[in-house]
């Protein structure tokens, strides 16, 4: 097993993200972050999508009244082994980003480093539970 080096300091936190594919076929849909980085994000979804992939995202940071819009490429998909109650397939979804404008860098900086004290790391079963209760609002 080889020791993993990032390039950036990763916050483990479920964050709300809207997402759109920028390719056909078109996906949508809301999901939760597992982690976030400067240069990228983890979200759980249902759809199974090419690695390279470009989407569109919209991250939510709590008690912030505007989203951080960003680009970014599917770098990997695996799929979760634990199963929703209806059974539904997630995928934990790897996205490097692509376009994010400076000022929402600065953001989401300081997001990350007023936050990381705090945070430990997120169950997969915890986050895909509540993405679940978020589809039956």
């Amino acid at each position: 097993m080889g020791i993993e080096s990032r390039k950036f300091i990763r916050l483990h936190i479920m964050l709300i993200i809207d997402y759109s594919s920028l390719e056909k076929p078109r996906i949508k849909g809301r999901t939760l972050s597992k982690d976030i980085a400067l240069g990228g994000i983890n979200i759980f979804i249902t759809e199974k999508i090419d690695q390279g992939a470009p989407l569109s995202l919209e991250i939510q940071l709590p008690d912030e009244s505007s989203s951080i819009r960003a680009k970014g490429n599917i770098m990997w998909q695996n799929e979760v082994s634990y199963r929703c109650k209806g059974g539904r397939r997630y995928f934990l979804t790897g996205i490097q980003f692509g376009e994010l404008a400076p000022v929402d860098k600065v953001r989401l900086l300081n997001f990350i480093v007023t936050n990381l004290k705090d945070n430990s790391e997120i169950e997969e079963r915890r986050v895909i539970d509540k993405i679940e209760e978020m589809r039956n609002i």
